[in-house]
């Protein structure tokens, strides 16, 4: 039986983004675990697992609250991927998924007015 995506997800973080053992933190506390979940965000199955968990989550939650979701973004750096994986996820499911994506696409065209020469 194929595990949930959200399932999948876990597996990929606990196999390539979690360490046991030592570690002195940035802080220089200690710690028998470390987290590194850049290697599954940045990893091309866990980037997907990523959209697709991430989207859902954002579904539920903007339903449950009756908005729009027009956007995602995230702190610079660590949650780049992360953002974008979830900023594509819609546009994998066809043109009703990603109705409120591609009207904030055509949303930002407004501010594409003037002149875009070389030059001042």
């Amino acid at each position: 039986m194929k595990s949930s995506l959200k399932e999948q997800l876990r597996a990929l973080l606990q196999e390539k983004s979690i360490y046991r053992g030592e570690f002195t933190l940035a802080s220089g506390a200690k710690s028998d675990f470390y987290v590194d979940a850049r290697l599954t965000t940045l990893d091309p199955r866990g980037a997907c697992l990523i959209g697709e968990v991430g989207w859902e989550l954002v579904k539920e939650t903007a339903s449950k609250l009756g908005k729009r979701v027009n956007a995602i973004g995230g702190l610079t750096m660590g949650a780049d991927p992360v953002a974008l994986s979830i900023g594509i996820a819609p546009d994998f499911h066809g043109p009703e998924s990603s109705k409120g994506t591609r009207q904030a696409k055509a949303d930002r065209r407004q501010f594409l007015v003037g002149r875009f020469g070389g030059g001042s």
